[in-house]
């Protein structure tokens, strides 16, 4: 069960507020209340739209993910140890 603070709701009840006025001025006939609804709708449309194409990306990645059986060759902390190092580090007296 997630924890939703006071706060929280406090400011998801005044989005809602704002996104309820503006879209009631937006029904009354106010141009500048119909651009703004219509970009949140398109906002809204667009990270959805996002969200499905992770979702999709990620369900493919997985199945591949589990098909290769060699997955942690070549890996350089598959055994446990940090891999060479290719610059030798500075000394402290040095600066």
């Amino acid at each position: 069960m997630p924890r939703i603070s006071f706060r929280t709701m406090l400011i998801a009840s005044v989005l809602g507020a704002l996104l309820a006025a503006t879209a009631r001025s937006a029904g009354n006939g106010v141009l500048v209340f119909k651009a703004v609804l219509a970009s949140l709708i398109v906002a809204a449309t667009f990270f959805g739209l996002a969200a499905i194409a992770f979702l999709i990306a990620w369900v493919v990645a997985r199945l591949v993910h589990r098909q290769a059986k060699d997955y942690l060759e070549g890996n350089p902390f598959a055994d446990g140890n940090l891999p060479p190092q290719q610059i030798r580090p500075r000394d402290p007296g040095d600066g």
